[in-house]
C-alpha cells in the first residue's frame, strides 16, 4: 500500500513538473506595418523571407528579416501574394506583418518562429 501511495505521489509531482514547465514557455509577437512595400524575397531554401518598403512612421525604406520555419507554405505564400498586391498599388494597401517567436521554457530560442500577413486598404 506504502508503494501505491509512493508511486502515485511521484507520478503527480512529475506531472505537476511538466505543467509547469510547459506553462513557462513563452512567445513574443513583432508586427510590422508596411506603408509602401518595395521587394519581397523568399530565399531558395524557403527559411527566410526579406520584406523592403517604408514602415509606418518611418521616412525612409528599411528591409525585415523573417525565418519562417514552422509556417505552412500556404501562408508564407499567400504573404507574397498580399506582397506584390501592396507593390502594385504603393500607398493603397498596407501590409502587416507578425512574426511570433516561440522559446522554451529556459527563454532559449525554440527554433519555431510563425509568420502571418495581413492587407488592408488605405482611404485615399
Amino acid at each position: 500500500m506504502k508503494r501505491i501511495a509512493l508511486v502515485a505521489a511521484s507520478l503527480v509531482a512529475v506531472f505537476t513538473c511538466s505543467d509547469v514547465a510547459q506553462a513557462q514557455a513563452t512567445s513574443s509577437n513583432e508586427t510590422v506595418a508596411f506603408e509602401a512595400v518595395d521587394g519581397f524575397d523568399r530565399t531558395s531554401y524557403g527559411g527566410v523571407l526579406d520584406v523592403t518598403g517604408v514602415v509606418r512612421g518611418d521616412g525612409a525604406a528599411s528591409r525585415l528579416r523573417l525565418m519562417t520555419s514552422y509556417t505552412d507554405p500556404e501562408k508564407v505564400a499567400g504573404c507574397e501574394r498580399m506582397a506584390l498586391l501592396a507593390m502594385s498599388r504603393p500607398g493603397y494597401y498596407v501590409l502587416a506583418v507578425n512574426q511570433t517567436v516561440l522559446r522554451a521554457a529556459d527563454g532559449t530560442l525554440a527554433g519555431r518562429y510563425l509568420v502571418s500577413c495581413g492587407l488592408s486598404r488605405t482611404v485615399p
